[in-house]
């Protein structure tokens, strides 16, 4: 893996892949990461509670249907408020981080350490050192969109205890249309 360092953060010569820093999602059903590219990744300056700490992130892939990404994520010491937008687990590579959730509990997350935090919730982290880890991060689809989906699979579950049940009534015309009936309303 490649680290820049503090110095080319400040003058922004940070490396790119492609310009967008995310790889191409290949069809092999293995893709391994080649050489990491950071590049800055600043921390808004209102969630900077002490210290100046600097931040940078190679993306390692991205999921097929743009909902998630795996990352490597790293800073230098500070203490500052995160705003979890996605859900994230996180392993902690090298560093360690002591993090203040939501409700005051304080947990020391350092190398080895997996972690959870949920998309739209926020914690206080303090970095004593430097901290890297590999986040996955996947976006939250509206509930609707997830009650939707849910409804999806249930009718294919049934449609499919149907089916194997019914087996050959399935080819009378009338048959076939309940079932285009009941897929017409899900869609």
């Amino acid at each position: 893996m490649t680290s820049v360092s503090a110095e080319t953060l400040l003058d922004g010569n940070a490396p790119l892949v492609g310009g967008a820093n995310v790889p191409t999602v290949s069809k092999s059903a293995v893709v391994v990461a080649g050489e990491l590219y950071f590049k800055p990744a600043p921390i808004e300056a209102e969630w900077i509670v002490e210290g100046q700490p600097l931040a940078q992130s190679a993306i390692v892939s991205g999921s097929t249907d743009g909902m998630g990404h795996t990352m490597v994520w790293e800073c230098t010491a500070g203490t500052f408020d995160w705003h979890f937008h996605f859900e994230e687990t996180i392993r902690v590579l090298s560093g360690e981080v002591i993090v203040t959730d939501e409700d005051g509990r304080v947990h020391r997350l350092s190398a080895g350490d997996t972690a959870f935090f949920r998309g739209g919730s926020r914690a206080r982290w303090h970095i004593p050192d430097h901290l890297r880890k590999l986040a996955f991060n996947r976006r939250v689809p509206p509930s609707a969109i997830v009650q939707a989906w849910r409804a999806i699979l249930g009718y294919r579950l049934i449609m499919r205890a149907v089916m194997k049940r019914l087996g050959p009534a399935l080819e009378s015309p009338a048959t076939q249309m309940i079932l285009i009936s009941g897929a017409a309303i899900l869609f």
